[in-house]
């Protein structure tokens, strides 16, 4: 019997160790080491975001301007690619959106491309009502979100808390939730 018990407590311990090998391994690969080679750290949804993101804005006339996130209201990112199928099709998701959006979020279409004409024609053909942007520094951007894919949906709140995150096209329950998500932002922000 006795033998049994201290062959469970070797089994107990190994599996321990393994345990915090693992956690550990996970927190070098995906923090620490990202952070030495100066890469940003992904914000995942409920978290909040590392200073402020700087978006350049795109206007037609050849001047510039950026805005910051956090701003003084919750921002809406629609972030697309004027080359991507799936930006095509999710663009009804969208526009939902845009429309329940006016009094509760500041909507950003936020290119992620070089080409900043076709960034800004898309924009204005597609989502006009929205504020075209492109990221001052896409990787910071990038790697901060976690945009992996395009078309990418999210939510930050006015103290820089990232509320909604979607990677690819919006299911009609994404943007019920999202709406919900708005609602819910503009009800705090009033009282």
């Amino acid at each position: 019997m006795r033998r049994n018990s201290v062959w469970i407590d070797r089994a107990l311990s190994v599996a321990t160790a393994g345990v915090v090998i693992m956690a550990l391994y996970f927190l070098v690969t995906e923090r620490v080491l990202p952070a030495l080679r100066g890469e940003p750290v992904r914000v995942t949804e409920g978290g909040k975001l590392p200073g402020s993101l700087e978006l350049q804005l795109l206007e037609e006339t050849g001047g510039s301007g950026t805005v910051a996130l956090p701003g003084a209201k919750p921002a809406l990112l629609l972030v697309y690619s004027s080359t991507c199928p799936a930006c095509y099709a999710n663009l009804p998701a969208w526009r939902k959106l845009v429309e329940a959006a006016p009094d509760r979020a500041t909507v950003f279409a936020v290119g992620v491309e070089a080409d900043r004409t076709a960034a800004l024609q898309y924009a204005r053909t597609h989502l006009p009502t929205t504020i075209a942007v492109v990221p001052e520094d896409p990787h910071r951007f990038g790697g901060i979100l976690g945009v992996d894919i395009v078309p990418f949906t999210a939510l930050v709140d006015a103290t820089g808390t990232l509320r909604f995150v979607r990677q690819g096209s919006l299911d009609s329950g994404s943007v019920e939730s999202l709406i919900r998500a708005l609602g819910a932002l503009s009800g705090s922000s009033n009282s």
